[in-house]
């Protein structure tokens, strides 16, 4: 299982939610962002990482919320698609997958 403090690749390597095999990180603004292979419909997504660890969990909570919300109303073939959002048992971070 990985490491749910935030720290580096290396730490990061593995299965996320079992439904998530992490394959590479990306810089976010808002969150980490990593490539990773759906186990479940194996296929290469986006998978978007919000911590909550020291951070103000209504603020995590609203930018979550409303990229969730915005991401399931579109539909653009040079947009990546909302695919599924939520947050692992025992995990303090929320995701949203997209592909």
């Amino acid at each position: 299982m990985l490491d749910r403090t935030g720290g580096n690749m290396a730490e990061r390597e593995g299965d996320f939610a079992n439904q998530f095999r992490i394959l590479s990180a990306k810089p976010g603004a808002t969150a980490k962002v990593y490539q990773a292979f759906d186990l479940t419909n194996k296929t290469l997504v986006a998978l978007k990482m919000f911590s909550e660890t020291n951070r103000d969990l209504a603020v995590v909570a609203e930018i979550w919320n409303r990229e969730c919300a915005a991401l399931t109303k579109l539909n653009h073939p040079c947009i990546v698609g909302f695919i599924d959002a939520g947050r692992a048992e025992g995990s303090q971070e929320r995701y949203i997958a997209l592909g």
